[in-house]
């Protein structure tokens, strides 16, 4: 998602948002058959007619390639981030990449799957949980999101995101996909998109909206406290925006 464009949102959305697509409509009773929950079906399983299909180091059937190394280049890069948390962070390898890197980075992911498939090297700083059960007392520069808050009612990303808010000093970098994207997916027939686990499907001015009334500001590429807020020197921040993934990290 690319948190620099887009225009303010309605004041509400529902809890639950999804497209009436005829091609959703079609396919998801057949695809709601296929997996319950965050395991080896969504994760790993060549038989899966969405899912990742195989997440691996350098990527997976759904998304294609991942370069996980330059994006924990780039977040490297942003000036002040010394400390991650990678939320959705699955089998850990940003979470790798970023401590690779020289940065201290943590990751949370409610599959037990995933985080048990982990390498060893990076399990340790990995924890099997929800969003919802982040405390208020940790602290992280960054907190970096993906494909994580698109399986969250409304409220419940609203409260995510004032949690985020409470946590970081400088912001958030998040990667969640949006209606216009899912639209060309449906309209294009894919597969792949389709998710029987996903309740949001919204528009990027909505993303923006939940993310500024949550006390962030838009910037380059991700979402920043306000100066003052953030940082008592009044240090600029900036980073590169890197490209959509549909989910994980």
């Amino acid at each position: 998602m690319r948190v620099d464009e887009g225009m303010e949102a309605p004041d509400r959305v529902k809890e639950i948002n999804l497209i009436d697509h005829p091609f959703r409509r079609e396919m998801m009773p057949k695809i709601a058959r296929e997996y319950r929950g965050f395991g080896y079906e969504y994760f790993d399983s060549p038989e899966s007619m969405t899912g990742f299909r195989g997440y691996e180091p350098d990527g997976n059937a759904a998304e294609g390639r991942r370069d996980f190394a330059g994006e924990a280049r780039s977040i490297a890069a942003m000036p002040g981030v010394k400390t991650v948390l990678d939320v959705g962070c699955a089998k850990g390898y940003l979470v790798k990449a970023l401590r690779d890197s020289g940065l201290e980075a943590y990751g949370i992911d409610v599959s037990e799957y995933a985080v048990n498939a982990a390498d060893p090297s990076v399990r340790p700083h990995l924890r099997v949980m929800s969003v919802q059960e982040l405390d208020a007392n940790e602290r992280y520069d960054l907190v970096h999101v993906s494909g994580v808050l698109v399986y969250l009612t409304l409220s419940e990303i609203e409260r995510a995101l004032l949690r985020f808010h409470e946590i970081v000093r400088i912001g958030v970098l998040v990667d969640e996909p949006t209606r216009e994207q899912i639209l060309e997916w449906y309209d294009s027939g894919d597969v792949s998109s389709l998710d029987p686990l996903r309740k949001q499907e919204i528009s990027q001015a909505d993303w923006n909206g939940l993310l500024t009334r949550a006390g962030f500001e838009r910037h380059s590429g991700y979402y920043r406290k306000p100066i003052a807020a953030a940082d008592p020197a009044g240090l600029a921040v900036a980073a590169a925006a890197r490209p959509c993934e549909m989910s994980g990290g």
